[in-house]
């Protein structure tokens, strides 16, 4: 069904716009506010375009500003201020929506229910189910994040919609209001940026994340690094460990990255060569049967690896290791 937006250009109407279609009713009271924290096109976020009319309404940094969220497996989020008559009812059929409140009272509904979210209280709206929530009688603000249907959050979110008060609240929204001054801040520094967006990631998996409650991603992956150090020629797929530590691939890389210089795929391919180098120099196996310690379907892709890798073909490099 093709949208039906109506955009009222007199300011003392009541709402700034209106949006409604077969998935979402929007009503957005003149005098609300939203910040983003990554730029998008106008016609990127809908309905953006609609607030062409009044740049006070909407806050976003610059198009230079660089992506730091994706690789998170998160394409939106922003803070919001609600003023009496805001309404929003939606199903969102492609990402999970979270709404954090910080001031005032929202009112949702929700499979038959109602619930008022105060100060500190979280609204997790999975994918394909359907949700109401309104500002009655306050000012009201809100963070709001878009989580991408990925396994990284679905399987902590889960797939039934709830409130639930967070016990790190204070720490989740100190920092991303200190995103934000950063952000905004005329000297903004991505090293910063980045190093919020990290922390917030990981304060949200903290709170959600009921099997690993005190531990943190990144030394969940450094725990994974040690032990591909340790043992190379081990099944070390990327998805398959994505899986088992409940962290995306991106966040994975990024981890590494930012410890040693490579991406997984790299630093696995440095230790199993490495690993490669030992048993040339033992003298005790065939070229066919590193391939296969090593985890190559054959000695020719192992030969080819090597080459790769060090310039010099296995017959070469243990020549050479032999005569050092």
């Amino acid at each position: 069904m093709v949208k039906k937006r109506h955009r009222r250009s007199d300011a003392s109407n009541k709402y700034a716009w209106t949006i409604y279609d077969s998935n979402e009713l929007k009503l957005w009271p003149s005098g609300n506010k939203v910040i983003y924290f990554m730029h998008k096109n106008r016609g990127e976020v809908l309905p953006l375009d609609a607030l062409d009319r009044d740049e006070n309404l909407l806050k976003m940094p610059p198009p230079s500003t660089p992506d730091l969220w994706s690789k998170y497996s998160i394409p939106l989020l922003g803070y919001a201020e609600h003023t009496k008559g805001y309404y929003h009812s939606r199903i969102n059929k492609s990402f999970y929506d979270m709404l954090i409140v910080e001031k005032g009272l929202l009112d949702v509904k929700f499979d038959g229910k109602k619930a008022e979210l105060k100060r500190g209280d979280a609204l997790i709206l999975p994918r394909g189910n359907l949700c109401d929530n309104f500002v009655k009688n306050m000012n009201t603000c809100v963070w709001w994040i878009h989580f991408s249907n990925v396994p990284y959050w679905s399987e902590i979110l889960g797939m039934k919609t709830c409130v639930r008060t967070l016990k790190s609240f204070k720490v989740i929204s100190a920092l991303m209001r200190t995103y934000l001054e950063e952000l905004y801040y005329k000297d903004s520094y991505k090293g910063i940026l980045e190093r919020l967006a990290s922390s917030i990631v990981a304060a949200l998996r903290r709170e959600f994340d009921s099997r690993r409650p005190c531990e943190n991603d990144e030394c969940a992956v450094l725990r994974l690094m040690k032990k591909i150090s340790e043992n190379p020629c081990a099944d070390w797929n990327i998805k398959k460990q994505s899986r088992l530590l409940s962290i995306s691939e991106y966040a994975i890389n990024g981890h590494c990255i930012r410890h040693f210089g490579r991406s997984y795929s790299k630093y696995l391919l440095d230790r199993r060569m490495e690993r490669a180098v030992e048993l040339i120099r033992e003298g005790k196996h065939t070229n066919a049967e590193i391939a296969n310690i090593i985890g190559y379907a054959n000695a020719y892709s192992f030969s080819k690896a090597v080459f790769s890798y060090y310039g010099k073909y296995p017959r070469a490099l243990r020549k050479e290791l032999n005569d050092y």
